[in-house]
């Protein structure tokens, strides 16, 4: 007769007796007590890297760190590897060396389930060089994990680029609903997002994304790989002047230098309208031109006038009304209209816009 016991403890002495006992219940002497110990478990521990992340970007190597589990006799020693991928040499924990070096971690929490984590800033990179990091363990009855877990990170001590393209700098707008802009990072960094700083100039506050504050706010901008755009923008204020400028941040956490301002001046308010003083026929024999003469308007955004024509007076600029010249730059102020009908009425309205317009 025969029996077996699961979830012994690997490694551990067990004692045993028996008695029998029959149809009456009634039960026999134990026997001699007998023992045995169990043999070491197999089983081999599973580690994971959770510090830096896999396939990610750093300027330096700082901790490494992970975790490392063996639910039968515990985890007692992890091995870190850190091989530089240029040349195949290997961190010895003072120099590169072409030889293989097993780096020991420092464990801590419990044996079956351990924390784990080496201390590498001491290691010496390059700018754009490309770092395997391995790591195994080995728990108390000796099972090594082989060959463990490795994960690749890049790095990268280049700061990225910004730059405002929209608004323009010096302009006036009436309307400004998205502020955009290019971003890059020299090869192998890659930007991670773009910020932009919108300050009032009046007060010198700063736009946070609810309103203006003291204290400096950069924004996230929405990016894509050599662009973004910022829409979040504030209720801009006639005749406020306001200044952008962006930075970039790639995935290593490099900041690029703040990107050259862009100043512009929001302007809601019409030029003020203007009447036209002459109008007199320029071809007295034929009936096909009329000459227009207005006063300058001198409001120093001023931009162009247009001027509309029509042969019904009593409607509103629209569908009815031809713009006969489209933009008479100022300090412009007459222009002559051709190609009219002889023997008929025309009317005209004028109007100036601004750099705004």
């Amino acid at each position: 007769t025969t029996t077996g016991f699961v979830a012994l403890l690997p490694k551990t002495s067990y004692y045993f007796q028996v008695r029998s006992r029959n149809l009456d219940l009634v039960y026999s002497s134990f026997t001699t007590v007998i023992s045995t110990r169990t043999s070491p478990e197999t089983q081999v521990p599973v580690t994971a890297i959770t510090v830096p992340a896999a396939g990610g970007y750093l300027t330096a190597f700082t901790t490494i760190q992970g975790a490392a589990s063996d639910n039968l006799s515990g985890v007692t020693t992890t091995y870190v590897r850190i091989r530089r991928d240029s040349d195949i040499f290997f961190w010895t924990g003072s120099v590169w060396s072409a030889s293989v070096a097993d780096l020991t971690a420092v464990l801590s929490g419990p044996v079956t389930s351990r924390t784990w984590t080496y201390y590498a800033g001491a290691v010496t990179v390059v700018d754009g060089g490309v770092y395997t990091i391995y790591a195994r363990s080995e728990d108390t009855d000796g099972n090594a994990e082989s060959p463990g877990v490795n994960i690749s990170v890049t790095v990268d001590q280049t700061s990225p680029t910004a730059a405002v393209t929209y608004p323009v700098d010096a302009a006036r707008y009436n309307t400004l609903l998205t502020i955009s802009g290019t971003s890059a990072d020299t090869a192998p960094g890659v930007v991670d997002r773009a910020e932009v700083r919108v300050k009032r100039v009046s007060d010198g506050l700063f736009w946070n994304g609810a309103g203006f504050a003291a204290p400096v706010s950069w924004n996230t901008a929405t990016t894509y790989p050599s662009s973004w755009t910022y829409t979040a923008v504030p209720v801009w204020v006639n005749e406020f002047d306001y200044v952008v400028d962006a930075r970039a941040v790639d995935k290593a956490g490099n900041t690029g230098v703040i990107s050259a301002s862009k100043t512009f001046t929001f302007d809601t308010v019409a030029p003020a309208a203007l009447g036209i003083i002459s109008l007199g026929d320029a071809s007295p024999d034929q009936g096909t031109a009329l000459n227009l003469t207005w006063t300058a308007n001198t409001e120093t955004d001023l931009k162009d006038y247009r001027i509309y024509r029509s042969t019904n007076g009593n409607v509103t600029v629209g569908s009815s009304w031809t713009i006969t010249l489209a933009s008479i730059a100022q300090p412009g102020t007459t222009h002559q209209d051709t190609g009219l009908t002889p023997v008929t009425t025309y009317y005209y309205k004028l109007t100036a816009r601004d750099t705004a317009g």
